[in-house]
């Protein structure tokens, strides 16, 4: 076992493995941060971004893919700038993203939750790399 950052968090989430870079990312939710490890440098990278932030994904791109409170965004990872994909749960203010994973054919399933966690009204989502997004309820049954 070996830990890998010493940084504090309030809430470390999501790592994702890029074997490409050779990299860890994972998110702190409440911070609203992306947070990056590169192993053979042991050098770490963080993005803080305007809000909450559920999960990260790498790209085909020099992007980042991240799950928002809100929405779907791109993440410019050297400019830091944030490209909006699509929106979520428009209609249920309190609601936030929570857990996501891709598929192999670069579909997005994310779901979403009461931020306040009070409320049973988080929906599972499936976004396309094109940004389309639909309710996975109206087509599947849990």
């Amino acid at each position: 076992m070996k830990q890998i950052s010493t940084q504090r968090h309030q809430l470390a989430e999501g790592p994702f493995w890029s074997q490409s870079e050779q990299a860890l990312y994972w998110v702190d939710i409440p911070a609203c941060q992306v947070w990056r490890w590169h192993q053979e440098s042991n050098e770490y990278q963080h993005w803080t971004l305007p809000k909450k932030v559920s999960a990260v994904f790498t790209t085909q791109s020099d992007r980042l893919l991240v799950a928002l409170a809100d929405s779907v965004a791109y993440l410019d990872k050297t400019t830091g700038e944030l490209e909006h994909l699509c929106d979520l749960d428009t209609d249920i203010p309190g609601n936030r993203s929570n857990d996501a994973k891709c598929d192999p054919n670069g579909v997005l399933w994310l779901g979403t939750m009461d931020d306040a966690e009070e409320n049973t009204s988080g929906r599972l989502w499936k976004i396309t790399p094109e940004g389309k997004n639909s309710d996975a309820r109206r087509r599947w049954y849990f």
